[in-house]
């Protein structure tokens, strides 16, 4: 759906998103607006870099062969030039202002936030809404040589959440098989929540404002 016209795929999903949360307690007329920008990070910001750059490359020799092993040697040869070694990595930076927010952090599904972030087709929008098919929210995977994207937002219910999502394929490690999809979360939680706490966020990737950042790797 998204690689036929990427940027337009891409624009009207996030710009659906952001002005399907407008803030309702600024004044009325109060635009919601929606940034698009190209920033470079330190790849040692990137939250368990080596872990993620390990398991591109053990889904590369899961699936060496065929139209797969295509995909996953671009996606192996993009984790080599921006993962393998220190330096920038390029990242596309959407961020929306005069909005509510990803409310519901902490739900484990029901919420805009693990619509978008944790549930696999949810978006948990209302009828009302501009988009409700749980499709959308894939389109930015489509500027990702990584096939990874993190997600931080500041909420109008004065939450903050920190979350990233790799989505690759399945790979097998010490005799086991491990799933395609991988969750940044925080390493003391049994059920891979996001990073609730500001302080334990990178300061790229800290939300300090009201509204949701999205960093395409």
């Amino acid at each position: 759906v998204f690689k036929r016209k990427p940027y337009i795929g891409l624009t009207k999903e996030i710009l659906q998103n952001s002005t399907d949360a407008p803030n309702l307690n600024l004044p009325e007329g109060t635009p919601v607006r929606v940034r698009f920008e190209l920033i470079y990070i330190d790849r040692d910001d990137i939250p368990d870099v080596d872990r993620l750059n390990s398991v591109i490359h053990k889904c590369y020799e899961y699936y060496p062969s065929g139209d797969d092993g295509i995909k996953l040697k671009a996606i192996q040869d993009a984790a080599d030039k921006y993962l393998a070694h220190p330096g920038k990595v390029p990242v596309l930076k959407i961020s929306d202002y005069n909005t509510t927010g990803l409310c519901g952090v902490r739900a484990v599904k029901g919420s805009n936030w693990s619509g978008l972030v944790r549930e696999r087709s949810a978006t948990n929008k209302t009828s009302g809404s501009s988009g409700a098919f749980g499709v959308g929210k894939f389109a930015p995977y489509t500027f990702s040589d990584l096939r990874t994207v993190f997600y931080s937002t500041k909420t109008i219910n004065d939450e903050t959440a920190f979350q990233g999502k790799a989505l690759l394929t399945t790979f097998e490690e010490d005799g086991v098989e491990k799933s395609n999809i991988g969750l940044f979360a925080d390493t003391t939680s049994k059920k891979f929540d996001a990073v609730f706490s500001a302080d334990d966020i990178a300061p790229v990737f800290r939300r300090d404002e009201l509204g949701t950042d999205i960093f395409v790797l």
